[in-house]
């Protein structure tokens, strides 16, 4: 392996141990109903993804955007919990993955659901 190749295996695992840490603590602050800043945790980890062939990545993006859906919605933002939900289905939606079709599905549950209580 290159030097090259090390470090961009030791960048690919660093980022996703920042990204699987951000996970946790939005799951934290979501679960103690404090939406706010675990919108502001999950918007973090979005806007710091990187390496999208990274299927752990893809599935801690896809799950960030499930939770941020929660979130939204529980801060009476049913339209952006609408968003979090289309943007995991138009990344995600022909995976091939097991977990990012199974997240492809709840996210199908989650839609169908809000726009029942958004209309």
């Amino acid at each position: 392996m290159t030097e090259f190749e090390l470090r961009a295996e030791e960048e690919g695992a660093l980022s996703r141990r920042r990204a699987l840490a951000l996970e946790q603590r939005m799951r934290r602050l979501a679960d103690r109903g404090q939406w706010k800043e675990a919108v502001i945790v999950g918007d973090a980890l979005l806007r710091t993804r990187g390496g999208e062939d990274d299927p752990v990545l893809r599935r801690c993006v896809a799950r960030t955007l499930l939770s941020m859906a929660d979130c939204l919605q529980g801060l009476g933002h049913p339209e952006s919990a609408v968003a979090a939900v289309d943007v995991l289905l138009g990344e995600f939606a022909g995976s091939s993955d097991g977990e990012l079709r199974r997240s492809v599905a709840e996210a199908l549950r989650r839609r169908a659901s809000l726009q029942a209580d958004w209309h």
